[in-house]
């Protein structure tokens, strides 16, 4: 199953069935430390898919596994936790319910050096990845402490350097591309993606980042998946299985979609705090 990211159309049974609403929050405190709450909710399609799919694999041919929500996930919960580096420590996990009414779950990280932790550059991941040995990009970590304290952001070494055009224009959407929308908008509903940073204390600056009104937290993603379905650019990058998620990343900022909040991962972001 492909790894899912919110430009990239995954071709798995359970994009098929249902859809995924992830997000990672980030608390930072001053001396570098800091929790990770990650949560992730899968459609009552998707989740029965996996509770048919592990009691396959148990050999039980029932859906036992229904009544213990973290047995559900268990494979995600791994993943999630592997893709954060092995330095953050999970030291709570429970099953929650969002507003919609979609299961998952809600990982609890606590980290000692937010540079010993990978930062993945699109969001969190809860699915696997067709190959096992390509790795997620993540960002290059680097944290000064002091007053203001400073956190960058740096650009993965993988990651390609920003053209300097934009992306060539797609032609304007066919009967095709309408077609192919109007067949993903039910999968892709309540599809959503975000990530942030939210200090303990207050944001001085922040370069290549969106800040919060209280001036405690940086956007770094928050993808309606579902909004990108009527642009034909957005389309074709979701398609595109040639770009890194890095450059798929810089180009889906330059179409400026509604409802779309990212940042350019070819650019180092900087936040200061105290």
């Amino acid at each position: 199953m492909r790894r899912f990211r919110p430009w990239c159309l995954a071709a798995g049974a359970l994009f098929a069935t249902g859809c995924i609403e992830s997000k990672m929050v980030i608390h930072l405190t001053p001396d570098g430390s800091g929790t990770i709450i990650s949560e992730d909710f899968f459609s009552p399609q998707a989740t029965t898919m996996m509770t048919q799919f592990g009691a396959a694999l148990a050999g039980t041919g029932t859906t036992a596994a229904a009544s213990d929500p973290l047995a559900i996930f268990k494979d995600q919960i791994e993943r999630k936790t592997k893709e954060l580096g092995g330095r953050a420590r999970l030291v709570k996990q429970e099953p929650a319910t969002n507003a919609t009414g979609w299961a998952g779950f809600r990982l609890t990280y606590a980290f000692d050096d937010i540079r010993q932790v990978s930062l993945p550059v699109g969001g969190s991941d809860a699915e696997p990845e067709d190959d096992d040995s390509k790795k997620p990009e993540t960002f290059r970590v680097e944290f000064e402490r002091g007053r203001p304290a400073v956190l960058r952001l740096l650009p993965p070494s993988t990651a390609a350097k920003p053209a300097e055009a934009p992306p060539t224009a797609a032609p304007s959407p066919d009967a095709n591309n309408a077609q192919m929308a109007a067949m993903m908008a039910p999968m892709m509903a309540g599809m959503r993606m975000a990530m942030e940073i939210r200090v303990d204390g207050t944001i001085v600056s922040a370069e290549g980042a969106d800040v919060s009104a209280d001036r405690r937290s940086v956007t770094l993603l928050d993808v309606a998946v579902d909004k990108l379905l009527g642009n034909a650019q957005a389309m074709q990058l979701m398609m595109n299985k040639g770009l890194s998620d890095s450059e798929k990343s810089r180009q889906l900022k330059q179409l400026n979609i509604a409802g779309v909040t990212i940042t350019d991962p070819n650019r180092p972001i900087v936040i200061k705090f105290e």
